[in-house]
């Protein structure tokens, strides 16, 4: 399945915002991320 480039700038946002967040929640949404692939 390919990913939109609209989708990938996005991820690139979630990344940074998830670097302010928990180790627990930033793991909830690397699965999340996973799971989208």
């Amino acid at each position: 399945m390919k990913v939109p480039t609209i989708w990938k700038s996005n991820q690139k946002l979630m990344t940074r915002k998830a670097q302010k967040r928990t180790p627990y929640e930033r793991f909830l949404s690397e699965a999340q991320s996973l799971n989208m692939q």
